[in-house]
């Protein structure tokens, strides 16, 4: 069996009104965090007020390793020099801490070209501000050029790539991972879960208030602009096909003797999809409660699917990957 693939927890759940609102929820996800030897927090300036409280909770004085990212194309006109330049100052000081370990540019923005802002993120790092720099969401061709460039100028090159990986989300496989293994830039992957989508095993638990989740239609928000969640619907519940097929993945979870579908989801990605902790790669999970993530950690470390499952997982891709998004920008 080959080594475990890392897990990141990835923040998002942490602001007002979410998860972790205040510092008793916030120090006992901490706990949960030392406990499950979970040491890096993903973050981002997109993720509403985390930084505020993570600072306000002292998460200084917790040997975490904290990763946070420019907002990119999602925030036009965050990648004009100045304010990428301030937006990195400013994470600082709100959490508290003189360093980041991963410094993410969240995704492009053809108003402002690589060279516009590649330079600043040189800068950036020759002033300590982070160690490592990233890149998310961004195409295979942004990521070749990208690379080109900070060869020829050596710039800091990006050495981590974060992208959307699932069973239903898998263009990455072909589309990237090849050119990223070339390149020598690992691979950190987000949504094992497709936000939660993987988690149900019908249309109708999508849709029921209790089971639903982010999927569920608020009445009260119908559109799902309240923490993004019109977004997952877009990539997973609007798309009938993906829908259909939560059936059908159902069934593979059970013929694994997999607990639930999301120990299906969070397996495959870990052990079966291609990932490799060698090459440094990682898979952010997340947890609307502390004791999810010690579920998601007792269910990977039960290691490969067989090969009988991984050909099912196969031959269900094979039916839905024209319906399946690239990742959170590129859908």
């Amino acid at each position: 069996m080959s080594k475990p693939i890392p897990l990141i927890f990835g923040a998002a759940s942490i602001m007002t009104g979410g998860a972790y609102y205040d510092s008793t929820s916030i120090n006992n996800l901490f706990d949960v965090l030392e406990e499950t030897g979970i040491t890096t927090i993903d973050a981002a300036q997109l993720y509403g007020d985390y930084e505020v409280l993570l600072g306000t909770t002292n998460v200084s004085k917790r040997n975490f390793i904290i990763d946070s990212k420019s907002p990119g194309g999602w925030v036009p006109g965050s990648l004009d020099p100045a304010k990428l330049r301030e937006g990195a100052y400013s994470t600082l000081r709100t959490l508290g801490i003189k360093k980041l370990s991963t410094f993410y540019i969240h995704g492009s923005d053809p108003a402002y070209p690589p060279e516009t802002w590649l330079p600043t993120v040189n800068e950036l790092h020759k002033e300590g501000v982070f160690s490592t720099f990233g890149l998310l969401n961004f195409t295979t061709e942004e990521v070749e050029s990208i690379h080109v460039q900070c060869l020829k100028n050596d710039w800091i090159l990006p050495t981590v790539y974060q992208g959307n990986f699932s069973a239903f989300a898998r263009h990455m496989q072909k589309a990237l991972l090849p050119i990223l293994r070339k390149l020598n830039i690992s691979f950190s992957a987000y949504s094992a879960l497709a936000g939660g989508f993987l988690a149900r095993t019908s249309g109708s638990e999508l849709s029921a208030a209790e089971t639903g989740g982010r999927f569920a239609v608020d009445p009260e928000d119908p559109e799902g602009k309240k923490g993004g969640l019109g977004l997952y619907r877009q990539l997973y519940s609007e798309r009938p096909v993906l829908v259909k097929a939560l059936e059908k993945w159902g069934e593979i979870a059970k013929v694994a003797s997999c607990i639930c579908p999301a120990e299906l989801a969070y397996r495959w990605v870990c052990w079966n999809g291609g990932l490799s902790a060698e090459k440094g790669d990682m898979v952010t999970v997340g947890a609307s409660k502390p004791e999810q993530l010690r579920k998601t950690k007792e269910w990977v470390q039960k290691g490969l699917l067989n090969d009988a499952v991984c050909a099912m997982i196969d031959d269900l891709w094979d039916t839905i990957q024209d319906a399946a998004p690239l990742d959170n920008l590129h859908m």
